[in-house]
């Protein structure tokens, strides 16, 4: 497979896994008494571990290098706060509050507008 089809193959994947994460998102809170914190957490710590996991298989102890430089490691700290957990945490919380079309139209306008230069 080229990089071409494997790069499209993966948005497509991609695309479809957080399509479908709002829609069984909002199954789990109003069948399940789920709510988006407990979610969050899961997935989180789920994702990780999975991801860890194949990072060990592939770099074995390699996969512990980022903590042994100070920069590295507090822009990982950042990143998990405000790039992640904050990030999932707001899209699952206008989730549970909403009706799953709403989170979806406000943030395709922002997606939209986030490169739009105001000079042009």
């Amino acid at each position: 497979m080229n990089a071409k089809v494997k790069g499209i193959t993966y948005a497509l994947i991609g695309g479809t896994c957080w399509g479908l994460s709002g829609i069984v998102g909002k199954l789990l809170f109003d069948t399940r008494g789920l709510n988006a914190q407990w979610l969050v957490t899961a997935r989180l710590i789920i994702g990780g571990l999975i991801m860890l996991l194949i990072a060990f298989l592939q770099k074995k102890e390699k996969i512990f290098d980022v903590w042994k430089n100070k920069k590295t490691a507090c822009s990982m700290l950042l990143f998990a706060a405000f790039g992640m957990l904050a990030c999932q945490l707001t899209y699952f919380l206008c989730v549970q509050y909403s009706l799953i079309c709403c989170p979806l139209p406000i943030l395709f306008s922002l997606l939209k507008n986030a490169h739009h230069n105001p000079l042009n």
